[in-house]
């Protein structure tokens, strides 16, 4: 069995004397036809190969040594090339050595028995991990670049950075493309800065393998996930790896596609649309849902231009947090804090319309805030395969809006003072304000905080 902590797409396998480089030893039989073949390399079947380009990630033949002894304690291997695409291969990749064993003799044997021999299992060396530089030194002189934060200089150091460079010789963009979301970094290329039939390219990576593949895909609608191209012409040739942590790929991308159907021209201006996200795990047909509201270029951009992209503003993120901070930091502090302690100090009902009022804005604003930020989201966004931060803020801030819209309405068919049902209103009522206010302030000063620096930094 060929195997090796990569997928491959041809190989050439022989097996020869440690040290020596002319005659390939042995004859190799393959199991399946359809997969693999054995050609003539000093003997019919002294080295096997693909039989066609098709992805996969272990071919498994078989080896049977010479008839013609070498001696005992010789030490053999097997040699294999190994390719993955035009531009990344391993040569002669060693497996662990094998030697000739004794021969037992016969009596009154004519000739020594056959020799059957096969390899030991053995695990072929990892390929070295692609050294994929990011070089920022260019940007806005000889590379288009975008970077978030805008000081990060690595792999790991930037929650997302696109370098772009047109050749103009071979009409081709190169891009690299780096996210330590540790699933995948991906840049649209959209008609308007809207998410939906939009050019899509990307580097995924796969969790089973720690692979990281580039692709060629289209954002259909906006809503569903991104599909991969069936056609992958526009690349030809990319590379990733995954470093500590981080995504990190180049793709090398024709200017002008044949079919320009879901392959844009880039020579054209076009908005960018930065995305990262979880992976699905393994090599799939389109991309995870991305993790956050993708980032928006300040824009139309022509990416063969050496520029600085900017991101556009985020005022509704801004005006989403400052009205939930009135609401629920300043007004539903105040509101509780009146019914808590001020019905001794006013006890002729001023702490009640104090408390109503302030809680009658506090739910008003938190309408408003949930409003305006799905206006800016679109959808609810959810990443099911992030139980992280992101999910939390949502979810909490939802929560504690639901809980909060209830109060009134029930404050309203409230029984009268001194009747049975009174008191179950009055408990059922401050746990639900109080769970709101919880969630609400949770949502804000601890998952909150770290989402706003996340999204606005």
């Amino acid at each position: 069995t060929s195997s090796i902590s990569t997928d491959f797409k041809g190989f050439l396998c022989q097996v020869r004397q440690v040290g020596q480089t002319t005659a390939a030893l042995g004859t190799f039989a393959v199991r399946d036809t359809s997969k693999t073949k054995t050609i003539t390399c000093t003997s019919d079947g002294g080295a096997v190969t693909h039989m066609n380009k098709n992805t996969v990630s272990q071919q498994t033949f078989d080896w049977t040594a010479s008839s013609t002894p070498l001696g005992v304690g010789t030490q053999v291997q097997a040699l294999c090339t190994v390719v993955q695409s035009r531009d990344v291969l391993w040569v002669q990749l060693p497996s662990s050595t094998f030697q000739e064993l004794a021969i037992s003799t016969v009596a009154n044997a004519t000739a020594p028995p056959s020799r059957p021999s096969t390899m030991a299992p053995t695990t072929t060396p990892s390929p070295p991990v692609p050294d994929i530089p990011l070089d920022f030194s260019g940007c806005g002189t000889t590379t288009l670049c975008y970077r978030d934060p805008t000081n990060c200089d690595g792999a790991g150091d930037c929650r997302y950075a696109l370098i772009g460079e047109f050749d103009d010789n071979t009409r081709r963009m190169t891009f690299h493309l780096t996210s330590n979301s540790g699933g995948f970094a991906a840049v649209g290329f959209s008609k308007d800065s809207n998410m939906g039939m939009d050019d899509v390219i990307a580097c995924e990576r796969d969790t089973n393998t720690d692979r990281v593949y580039a692709k060629d895909g289209w954002n259909p609608d906006g809503r569903n996930p991104n599909e991969y191209d069936a056609d992958q012409t526009s690349i030809t040739s990319q590379e990733g790896a995954y470093v500590d942590g981080s995504v990190v790929c180049r793709i090398e991308r024709v200017l002008t596609p044949s079919d320009t159907t879901q392959d844009y021209d880039l020579s054209q201006l076009y908005t960018l649309l930065f995305a990262t996200g979880s992976s699905r795990g393994g090599q799939t047909d389109s991309l995870a849902k991305h993790n956050a509201v993708p980032i928006v270029s300040d824009g139309a951009v022509n990416v063969t231009i050496p520029q600085i992209v900017g991101a556009k503003g985020k005022p509704l993120i801004k005006a989403h947090g400052i009205i939930m901070a009135i609401a629920w930091i300043g007004l539903a502090s105040i509101g509780l804090l009146l019914a808590v302690h001020f019905k001794v100090v006013w006890p002729t009902g001023k702490w009640f319309q104090g408390h109503r009022a302030v809680m009658l804005s506090v739910w008003g604003l938190t309408i408003i805030g949930v409003i305006i930020i799905f206006a800016h989201a679109k959808e609810w966004v959810y990443d099911k395969s992030n139980h992280g931060v992101h999910n939390a803020h949502p979810i909490l801030g939802f929560i504690a809006f639901l809980l909060a819209f209830a109060q009134p309405i029930m404050a309203a068919a409230r029984p009268h003072p001194g009747t049975p049902k009174r008191s179950i209103f009055n408990w059922v009522h401050r746990m639900v304000g109080f769970s709101a206010y919880v969630c609400g302030s949770t949502a804000l000063c601890g998952v909150g905080v770290v989402y706003v620096f996340v999204c606005l930094t």
